[in-house]
């Protein structure tokens, strides 16, 4: 079955408009996603709490999160007044469980389960937590210890594990600690929770010591990464460098040093409290600590020479070995830079490193020996690289903060951080000294990059964006960047504005090729930051944040009362795919409490108790909650409360007529598409921020959109049907001429001997006869004699006349001269689904592309 051009054209605008529209996998995962945005804030508090890590159980729904405060929000209930003025000068470790909302109760805050805080009287804060369920480390006949949490933080003397310290040839001022607790149920079925904390580990190798992330092996073991210093005099805090000042967590402590080494350890687990097999002593909150983690082996790393110092941001066990990521300005085999560096000694700038360390050893992985012989440690025979660095192309500063990776992935991993360079080659630096994000996917075997993105602010302002964490989601095809927007900057080029103060990012790409999905700026008038460790994702792929605000995410504050000036914890959770979240609490222009307050709400402590906290009006009335392509779930304030999040309806921005892609910055001698793939964008959203609101039924927004999905039916069906009519009419015009108007044609000619006949395949077959068949025109006989017609030249060939002129180039058994509708060759060659670029012709030579300057092959079809 073959189409002429009107109706290739028709069908290529159909089929278009279907593939911008569907992407099977996608639009599955968004049937299928249940959840809605939620949102969380602590407070009020007379003290500041910062965010550290949080993490997410899938087998559990439940989150965990870890961080320093100095306030009494997530103190027990029996432990302090919550309103008691606390000391302004300490900070203490915080422990906070909570169930995340299911699919009845979508949209809730998370429900905290349970809630600890250690109090000491220095400055503490826990940056890292790890839930081990591997039995190996769990008491061999146990029955109610439900989970065990390591906890990695910062102390120092008289801190919390004082008599675990130990005399060492280093005076520490600094040090790090592992807490080892466990989660006790208080029935073998009940969802109540205690915790023994049995003490842990004090790491107090060097007069100053930072612990930066951790992991646990197949077979139970702990690995620890630090920052180790010998520098004892403390140092201002706007000397610190950035990335350094990103892992401390808690601005209270105490900084130290300006260069520092690289610290890897393993430790077994030892607890002296399972020897009976239990685990469970009889007052589980009175346990005297003991070290129940014992170190096996210690390693520092420094670049050769004294050349710098190294900063490590990361530590992950990956196809058998540990994969260390981070940052160094030094040169060395172990941070793979050691002959870049050392063939340009000019060169200090930062750059990122990945290296491999054997778990068995502490050993840097190699594969061969000096003496040729394979090495004992090359018992991965799939790794073909031991260690690595990526520097940006114009050699500026580049910080590694984090890594990432899916265990439905294990061949690769991600890194995240910042750039004051370029470090994506597919775009062009807008602003030389600008500060940018970047994300980075990296092959586990071969340390190669796959892709790289960056993003930055904008570029005359010269805004500061910071990536510090990134998740990846349980299925491995899609990957999360999260950081900071600083100081009143924003995204403008990829359509989004500041809040005011700091604000948080969110960028979603896809695993495979690195193609943006969506990219969000979210703060309020204050300053909203995210914390170190602060993304994760749920059961359905959806990102969960948490970080620190002074603003007023979701609740109010009463500004002119000190309890309402320090930083809270907030929880949130945005879509995956669409980035739909729960729009902020917007606080009063004023940044002032209101005169009068409408009413009362109470925010839920992590306890069960509650504190009173202004809000607006909230609306008894049950709400609609849209899910986008799932149904609707109703749920009334009795059913599902949200004391934490404001109760008035949540508006929703609009979304620019423009296309959002076109505003991202274009990459060096192409298109945005090189930068961000070439498939299909289904997310009309990218550049905007809509938002799931709540509505009643047959309110009269409800209406209003339900009579803005038939106005836009209505016109769909009336394109349509112009469609069709404006095809009809342009087959129509193919018909053949009828033989009268052809006759009257060549009637215009000096020919008289013609006849014509119709043609089995459209149109007519013009032949001569007579004298004219046999090349003498009676007609023109008189005036050109046996000279040939007018115009002819002997020399050349070639004739005016366009009878001959058309039988010269279509020559045809017994003179004939053929008209037919057909196209001509030249034009079947731009015929086609009416999608492609206008002008475009099929050629043996590869394709150039001006819309997206790819090189195809000519056998491609762009849809």
């Amino acid at each position: 079955m073959s189409f002429n051009r009107a109706q290739r054209v028709l069908l290529g605008v159909i089929c278009t408009a279907f593939v911008a529209s569907a992407e099977p996998s996608r639009l599955r995962k968004a049937q299928e996603n249940p959840q809605v945005p939620m949102g969380f804030q602590s407070g009020p508090d007379p003290g500041a709490t910062y965010g550290g890590n949080i993490i997410y159980r899938p087998d559990s729904n439940r989150i965990y999160v870890t961080g320093a405060s100095n306030g009494n929000y997530f103190k027990s209930a029996d432990a302090v007044d919550r309103n008691s003025n606390v000391a302004a000068d300490t900070t203490s470790c915080f422990l906070g469980i909570a169930d995340m909302p299911s699919a009845d109760n979508a949209g809730t805050p998370p429900s905290w389960v349970h809630a600890q805080q250690w109090e000491t009287s220095v400055p503490e804060a826990c940056n890292v937590i790890h839930v081990d369920q591997n039995p190996v480390n769990l008491p061999e006949n146990n029955t109610r210890i439900a989970e065990k949490l390591y906890l990695l933080g910062f102390t120092s003397n008289n801190g919390l594990m004082e008599p675990l310290r130990i005399q060492s040839a280093f005076p520490a001022e600094q040090y790090g600690m592992i807490m080892d607790v466990d989660i006790l149920k208080n029935q073998p079925d009940s969802t109540d929770f205690t915790t023994t904390f049995w003490g842990g580990r004090l790491l107090q190798d060097g007069p100053v010591q930072y612990p930066i992330d951790m992991t646990v092996d197949d077979n139970g073991n702990i690995y620890v990464v630090s920052l180790q210093t010998f520098e004892t005099a403390p140092i201002s805090r706007n000397t610190r460098p950035t990335q350094v000042a990103k892992q401390m967590v808690d601005p209270l402590l105490t900084p130290y040093g300006s260069e520092y080494n690289m610290l890897i350890e393993q430790f077994l687990y030892d607890n002296p409290g399972y020897d009976d097999g239990v685990g469970v002593p009889e007052d589980p909150s009175n346990v005297q600590i003991d070290t129940t983690i014992v170190d096996n082996w210690r390693k520092p790393f420094s670049p050769e020479n004294g050349s710098g110092g190294a900063i490590v941001a990361g530590v992950a066990y990956l196809g058998g070995v540990l994969v260390v990521v981070g940052t160094t300005n030094g040169h060395s085999q172990v941070f793979g830079n050691e002959l870049a560096k050392s063939m340009n000694h000019t060169d200090t700038s930062m750059d990122a490193f990945v290296t491999k360390i054997v778990p068995d050893s502490g050993k840097y992985y190699q594969f061969v020996a000096d003496n040729g012989a394979p090495a004992a440690e090359s018992a991965q025979p799939m790794h073909k690289r031991s260690a690595t660095s990526f520097m940006s192309i114009d050699y500026k500063d580049d910080y590694v903060m984090g890594m990432c990776y899916s265990p439905a992935d294990p061949d690769n991993f991600y890194l995240v951080g910042t750039t004051e360079g370029q470090m994506d080659r597919t775009i062009n630096q807008l602003v030389q000294g600008e500060i940018h994000a970047f994300l980075m996917k990296v092959n586990v075997w071969t340390l190669l990059p796959a892709w790289t993105k960056q993003i930055g602010g904008d570029p005359i302002k010269k805004d500061v964006v910071r990536g510090l964490a990134c998740a990846v989601t349980d299925d491995g095809q899609d990957v999360y960047m999260a950081g900071i927007v600083e100081n009143g900057g924003s995204l403008s080029l990829y359509q989004q504005n500041s809040f005011g103060g700091d604000d948080i990012f969110l960028l979603q790409v896809d695993a495979g090729d690195g193609r943006l999905v969506f990219l969000r700026q979210i703060g309020t008038s204050g300053n909203d930051r995210l914390s170190p460790d602060g993304v994760a994702t749920d059961a359905y792929g959806n990102a969960i944040l948490m970080g620190n605000t002074d603003g007023s995410f979701y609740r109010s504050r009463q500004f002119d009362q000190e309890s309402e000036k320090s930083d809270d914890v907030f929880i949130m959770s945005v879509m995956r795919g669409t980035g739909d979240y729960k729009e902020p609490q917007v606080p009063d222009a004023s940044e002032s409490a209101p005169s009068t307050a409408t009413s009362t709400t109470t925010t839920e402590q992590p306890s069960g108790e509650t504190t009173p906290s202004e809000q607006e009006p909230a609306d008894d009335a049950a709400s609609t909650v849209e899910q986008g392509l799932s149904d609707a779930e109703t749920a009334t304030n009795e059913q599902a409360p949200e004391p934490q999040q404001p109760q008035e309806e949540e508006h929703e921005k609009e979304t620019p007529s423009e296309d959002p892609m076109d505003q991202l910055p274009a990459p060096a001698g192409g298109s945005l598409s090189d930068a961000f793939g070439d498939k299909p964008m289904i997310y009309t959203n990218i550049g905007s921020v809509e938002h799931p609101h709540e509505e009643e039924e047959g309110s009269p927004k409800s209406r209003q959109r339900y009579g803005l999905v038939m106005f836009f039916i209505l016109i769909a069906i009336v394109g349509l049907i112009t469609g069709l009519l404006a095809y009809r009419q342009m087959t129509t015009g193919d018909t053949p001429t009828d033989r009268d108007a052809v006759l009257g044609y060549l009637s215009e000619f000096d020919v008289d001997d013609i006849d014509l006949k119709q043609s089995a395949t459209g149109g007519y077959h013009c032949s001569y006869t007579n004298d004219l068949a046999h090349g003498i025109n009676a007609r023109a006989v008189s005036r050109e004699g046996l000279f040939g017609p007018m115009g002819f030249s002997p020399k050349s060939g070639t004739t005016n006349d366009p009878l001959l002129q058309i039988h010269g180039q279509n020559s045809h058994a017994e003179g004939e001269i053929h008209f037919s509708d057909e196209p001509e060759l030249d034009d079947l060659s731009s015929i086609g689904s009416g999608i492609g670029t206008p002008g475009r012709h099929s050629t043996d030579a590869a394709l150039i592309d001006d819309y997206d300057g790819i090189n195809r092959p000519s056998s491609v079809v762009v849809l």
